[in-house]
């Protein structure tokens, strides 16, 4: 009776093994697909899409042909408003739906052609659940007419909802203060040229190095400068308990537009066309494809 209890066991854990041993080489298989690595090039590729319409709107603003939201929000609703704008906007959501995916993976085995530490797959997790949210935006836009409203508006709406708890308050002003981190951080890599070490170089000749690093380096600190701005004014919100200064991107946009001249904003706005162009330029020279691993 003993040995029977012993073999059943050593079966059930056969099993077990066996089951996620199948899991495991499933999940390496998801992974390493060359198909998730293409289909990665088409989320960087919408992405990239995505602010070059933004950055077209910043400029549209500035000189007061558009009175659009200049957020995400807006950008899907000008795609849309086109003849074409459905179909891209369908092809965007497939984009964004990959991309999250392909982020999906890194945080289980670590950046493709970065590191694989804590710091790198917390990064990669909260890239996937911002184009998890974009996707669901951008549905959302093809779907029902709720988006007019806007999401400067829902930002204010959740922060004013927030702020009326103690808790609240902190939460919000965390949240501002993790943008600024986050947006400082962008604006520093940039500077350095960090994001060089995800491209495959070697296949691009010099004039082209050149030409995708200068506009790489310049798009990511202007997309680094408005996520320092969102986070500051989403933290002065939070001391000021104020929710009206809680805009996103579109809050920001419309305080650069306060400055003398609006030269800054004219700045951002050149500059997130700059990281659209280097966006497709990612999307064409970004290692994206993972080997499998060995067992």
């Amino acid at each position: 009776m003993a040995d029977q209890r012993t073999q059943t066991k050593l079966t059930g854990s056969s099993t077990t093994e066996r089951v996620v041993d199948g899991a495991s080489d499933a999940a390496d298989s998801v992974a390493t697909s060359p198909w998730l690595a293409r289909l990665a090039r088409v989320g960087l590729a919408s992405r990239a899409a995505i602010y070059i319409v933004l950055g077209l709107l910043s400029l549209q603003f500035v000189f007061g042909k558009s009175h659009r939201e200049v957020d995400q929000n807006g950008a899907f609703r000008t795609i849309k408003d086109q003849s074409w704008g459905p179909v891209v906007l369908w092809i965007l959501v497939i984009g964004f739906a990959s991309y999250a995916v392909w982020r999906l993976t890194e945080v289980a085995y670590g950046e493709v052609g970065g590191g694989d530490g804590a710091k790198e797959r917390l990064a990669s997790l909260g890239r996937a659940i911002a184009y998890i949210l974009l996707c669901l935006t951008a549905i959302s836009v093809l779907t029902t007419d709720h988006s007019k409203k806007g999401s400067a508006a829902s930002n204010r709406s959740m922060s004013a909802h927030l702020m009326q708890y103690g808790w609240g308050r902190a939460l919000v002003a965390i949240a501002g203060i993790v943008l600024v981190v986050v947006g400082a951080t962008m604006m520093y890599e940039g500077w350095k040229e960090k994001f060089v070490r995800y491209l495959r170089t070697a296949q691009m000749n010099p004039g082209t190095r050149k030409g995708v690093v200068t506009l790489g380096k310049f798009g990511t600190i202007a997309r680094g400068l408005v996520f320092v701005i969102v986070g500051f004014l989403t933290f002065l919100a939070a001391v000021q308990h104020q929710p009206k200064k809680a805009g996103g991107i579109d809050q920001a946009i419309r305080t650069m537009a306060r400055t003398p001249g609006s030269f800054l904003l004219v700045i951002v706005a050149i500059g997130l066309l700059a990281f659209g162009v280097y966006g497709f330029a990612e999307a064409r020279w970004r290692k994206t494809e993972r080997t499998q691993r060995a067992h």
